[in-house]
């Protein structure tokens, strides 16, 4: 016959190693950039990781208070349902101040460098490689660059740029 106190000590027991391996699984592949989630769906209170988090408290928890505390099987489930909640709700604020922290200072293109001016980092003309610093975004940029008309362009002179060449490389014109 079917005992509630035989099922019980399983059911925490499942949802403690369930959720255990499936939150340390997701945390390595996240850590090592296997994670391929897409963008914030990590960052929902609806995720793998609070549904893992969720389950990995109330077994764990549940466990410790039936098992070792000797609670009630009433007792045990309200705490270990109380617990998992705490760190579902823990771990969304903790993804969201991680999001919070996402910085879109990476996310350039040489597109975003058409028309601003700068200043010659190096001496350069057309034929020769030169370095110039160009503010994009509240952010300086060194970029790779040729002079435009063939003229040597001396260093700290004023620049604009005019043009994008292939394998990240600017056409830049020497500003009066």
């Amino acid at each position: 016959m079917f005992q509630v106190e035989d099922f019980v000590p399983s059911l925490f027991w499942i949802c403690a190693i369930g959720g255990s391996s499936l939150f340390i699984l997701r945390s390595l592949f996240l850590f090592l950039g296997a994670d391929h989630s897409d963008g914030d769906s990590g960052f929902n209170i609806l995720s793998l990781y609070t549904f893992a988090g969720f389950f990995m408290m109330f077994g764990w928890v549940g466990l410790g208070c039936y098992v070792q505390f000797d609670f009630s099987i009433t007792y045990s489930i309200l705490i270990a349902l109380a617990s998992g909640l705490l760190i579902l709700f823990l771990l969304r604020g903790i993804f969201s101040s991680m999001k919070k922290m996402i910085s879109y200072g990476d996310q350039f293109s040489l597109e975003q460098t058409l028309g601003k001016t700068g200043i010659a980092y190096s001496t350069f003309s057309e034929d020769k490689v030169g370095l110039v610093h160009v503010s994009v975004g509240e952010i300086l940029r060194e970029l790779s660059a040729i002079s435009k008309d063939g003229r040597k362009i001396e260093s700290f002179s004023k620049i604009e740029v005019i043009e994008i060449k292939k394998n990240d490389l600017i056409v830049v014109r020497k500003l009066r």
